[in-house]
């Protein structure tokens, strides 16, 4: 509909009885307004621009600097966290697994006094 005002189409297409000539015809849409062009959406996930934030390495949104300016372009390679903290994260405990050892399995009162 941006080329041709009837459906977006030449008129010989629309007409059987007319066979439409090997090269196409010009657009006869006279238009005051130029159609918006589209603009590429990165696809979710295909660089590190576009995987889910993470506050945990970068200060800014969870994001490097470069993916929130678009008048710079990202190197191919992440850059590394640029978060600074002062305390040393905590480090997880394992927890045992239930049943994994004698431990963890449920008391035997009759085998043992305590508890």
């Amino acid at each position: 509909t941006d080329c041709y005002v009837n459906n977006g189409k030449p008129e010989c297409c629309l007409d059987d009885s007319s066979e439409c000539p090997k090269e196409e015809q010009p657009c006869n849409v006279v238009s005051s307004t130029p159609s918006p062009t589209s603009v590429p959406v990165p696809l979710l996930g295909a660089d590190y621009c576009t995987y889910s934030p993470d506050t945990d390495c970068y200060v800014n949104n969870g994001k490097p600097e470069c993916c929130l300016d678009d008048s710079s372009e990202c190197p191919k390679e992440e850059q590394p966290c640029n978060v600074v903290s002062s305390t040393p994260s905590p480090t997880s405990v394992p927890v045992p697994l239930l049943g994994a050892d004698y431990c963890t399995y449920s008391p035997d009162t009759d085998c043992y006094v305590n508890n």
